[in-house]
């Protein structure tokens, strides 16, 4: 059995599922993880669209940012 790592987002509005996996798996191993990676992802369910792929997450604290509510 492969190992398998599952990404679980903040509560914040997030980018689309695929590239926020593709942004996380970059991030912890420096490449895609070829389907070893998983995202559980739950956005929808707090804001109805994922934020536009340039605009910054309002979790890093990055000036501009929407805060969660």
């Amino acid at each position: 059995m492969r190992p398998r790592i599952v990404y679980v987002h903040g509560c914040g509005p997030k980018p689309r599922a695929d590239l926020l996996r593709a942004e996380w798996d970059r991030a912890l191993l420096g490449r895609d993880a070829n389907g070893t990676s998983h995202l559980a992802y739950w956005a929808p369910l707090l804001h109805p669209e994922p934020l536009p792929d340039r605009e910054p997450d309002p979790m890093e604290g990055r000036p501009g940012a929407r805060r969660c509510l």
